[in-house]
């Protein structure tokens, strides 16, 4: 309350601002399910949209009732995605040609009115999808709001910015921020190695999974094929999604240890049904040749799953944002200001 007038708290803020996020995502859900009535018969891609509008209603359902335990992160990760979703729907609408299929908005400005401009009559909206961005800009934002009202503890070992007393309370967050550590945390040294590892790992799978969409026959569904993969018309796609992801995450350092498995798991697959029979059949020199980049990026991820990011990511702010480990000294101090209680 402040001057007679109330004032919401930055977490109250926050969390309305997502609330209606996620209103607008429920909007997007009917009318992209009217729009792709004919499309979901005919492209898989037609269901991308709807599956992660769907998914993101019922994540924030459980975010805004767990605001304070993980709620908020959850939902930035997932705003997040937006990004990886608006980009791939301006991909698919524009046919694989986004720089074209945006000239040819532009020159709009210039065409007399009643001129369609050459466009095709029912064609896809090309900017439509770019609608995720923007409401996933504002969730990421509405998420990051610092929260005073979140208690941080201090650099400094044994000192607590927490009102509680309760040594129970002490050993409950000492088992939390380990859990929280051991998933985002990072070396502290060599950040300009880990930045280099990040920056080229991303680039190879980021590369990877797009050119499984621009060449299917040559690097998507039509090698997969090729190799025997069961399902190569639904393997194939998830398989470029997946590094598509993986790889926007690993650049931007968030949830980097979580981004590194399914990268791992994609390495050894490719080496084993790839690389295996090359060895079988050309003995381990040739094996060994034309397997350098699929040994390379599985070093890197192991790297990446091993060290975490580094202190340039989102993953070491989130952890200096919350807080250090707790150590038994602060315990202790705990336990001794609740007995002179």
């Amino acid at each position: 309350m402040i001057g007679g007038r109330w004032m919401p708290s930055p977490a109250t803020l926050s969390k309305l601002l997502v609330t209606s996020l996620l209103g607008g995502l429920a909007l997007l859900l009917v009318e992209i399910r009217f729009e792709h009535r004919e499309a979901l018969g005919e492209a898989w891609q037609s269901w991308i949209p709807l599956f992660y509008c769907g998914s993101m209603i019922a994540l924030g359902a459980l975010a805004l009732a767990r605001w304070h335990r993980g709620g908020r992160q959850a939902l930035l990760a997932g705003f997040a995605g937006a990004f990886v979703i608006g980009l791939l729907g301006f991909w698919f609408h524009s046919k694989g040609h986004p720089v074209s299929g945006l000239l040819q908005v532009l020159r709009a400005w210039v065409l007399r009115p009643g001129d369609n401009g050459g466009v095709q009559a029912g064609a896809p909206p090309l900017l439509a999808p770019l609608s995720f961005v923007g409401l996933g800009s504002m969730g990421v934002i509405a998420c990051a709001l610092p929260d005073p009202s979140t208690p941080i503890q201090t650099m400094r070992i044994g000192v607590l910015m927490r009102k509680t007393t309760d040594p129970s309370t002490f050993e409950k967050r000492k088992a939390m921020n380990e859990l929280f550590n051991r998933i985002l945390g990072t070396a502290n040294r060599s950040s300009a190695p880990l930045l280099l590892i990040r920056g080229v790992t991303s680039f190879v799978f980021l590369l990877e999974g797009i050119l499984k969409f621009v060449s299917p026959d040559k690097l998507g569904v039509g090698r997969f094929v090729k190799i025997g993969i069961p399902f190569p018309q639904v393997v194939g796609p998830f398989v470029g999604v997946v590094e598509i992801a993986c790889g926007l995450l690993i650049v931007f350092g968030l949830l980097t240890r979580v981004a590194a498995v399914p990268l791992i798991v994609d390495m050894l697959v490719a080496i084993a049904t790839t690389k295996v029979p090359i060895l079988i059949h050309s003995g381990p020199w040739d094996m060994a040749h034309e397997a350098r980049l699929d040994l390379a990026m599985l070093a890197s991820s192991c790297v990446l799953l091993a060290a975490g990011a580094g202190t340039h990511s989102i993953d070491a702010w989130l952890v200096r944002r919350r807080c250090q480990p707790v150590t038994s000294s602060s315990v202790a101090a705990a336990a001794k200001i609740s007995a002179r209680a």
